[in-house]
């Protein structure tokens, strides 16, 4: 009988899947949702957010992949380790947001699971499984410290007083 040979299904080749022009892609698209998510929250919500440190957290992601762009070729893909660093990147960055805005008792929390779906796409196990430790032990972090979430004005949305310190989030 002969054995199935899956090739692309091995975890040799199975992280080699994606390019960094991928990654650089998605980074840009997140970029552009947290900027819009945090001009929205600071001049519609009148939220009171430590906006130098949130700024500073997204030009981060921003400088990594202007580098990435001017320093690699645009086809390149990227190794395993490689994956799981620019993936943790991105949990990093999302984690410090989130930790600047509330935690999770912003309803951005929920993508935290985004670097860690991306990861167990295209990483192996074992790279998935560190991920989803991290993001476990994380989201356990941004839990009980955070910076507030508050108005202004020193009062909470009305409806978003499930974001904010008062109450916890649905989970």
């Amino acid at each position: 009988m002969a054995q199935p040979d899956f090739g692309l299904l091995t975890g040799q080749h199975r992280s080699s899947w994606i390019r960094l022009r991928t990654m650089i892609v998605l980074r840009w698209v997140a970029i552009v949702g947290q900027l819009v998510a945090l001009t929205v929250a600071q001049r519609l919500f009148s939220l009171q957010l430590e906006v130098g440190l949130c700024y500073l957290a997204v030009g981060v992601s921003v400088m990594g992949n202007l580098i990435a762009i001017f320093i690699f070729p645009e086809n390149k893909r990227l190794t395993e380790f490689e994956n799981l660093l620019m993936v943790m990147f991105d949990l990093l960055q999302l984690g410090f947001l989130l930790f600047l805005t509330g935690g999770l008792h912003n309803p951005f929390a929920l993508l935290l699971l985004g670097p860690v779906t991306i990861s167990a796409t295209i990483l192996t196990t074992r790279s998935t499984l560190v991920m989803g430790r991290w993001r476990s032990q994380s989201s356990r972090y941004y839990r009980f410290f955070t910076f507030p979430c508050g108005r202004t004005k020193g009062s909470c949305c009305m409806f978003l007083k499930s974001l904010c310190l008062e109450t916890g989030p649905p989970w």
